[in-house]
């Protein structure tokens, strides 16, 4: 099963509400990671650095293959992104933060900063 089709399905059995909030992250994340993806692709085939056969073949899948995932027609697995990661020769740089805090840090001016749980 994709991973669009897991989201929907959570999606459907959550509180309303609760699921298009948990639709919306996944989405925006998904669309993130493949933008980003898409434009070091780009921006490497313009030099001349990559090619979509040059990809494909470094990570062992069709030509066809590799450009349904560069154009968002399928959806990227973990696995799909570690491999577009490594074959452009990327990094990835992840931060997942709590909305709380950063919530609370917009609002307050000046304000301690948040203990964590315990504390």
């Amino acid at each position: 099963m994709s991973e669009a089709r897991d989201a929907r399905s959570v999606s459907s059995a959550t509180p309303a509400g609760r699921g298009d909030s948990r639709r919306a992250v996944y989405l925006g994340l998904t669309q993130m990671v493949e933008s980003q993806i898409r434009e070091a692709y780009t921006a490497k085939y313009e030099r001349g650095e990559a090619t979509l056969d040059s990809v494909a073949a470094k990570i062992g899948i069709g030509k066809a293959a590799l450009k349904r995932r560069l154009n968002g027609l399928v959806d990227l697995k973990l696995g799909d992104i570690s491999d577009l990661v490594w074959a452009l020769g990327l990094q990835v740089r992840l931060t997942i933060a709590d909305r709380r805090n950063e919530d609370r840090s917009e609002s307050d001016s000046g304000a301690t900063p948040t203990q964590g749980p315990g504390q």
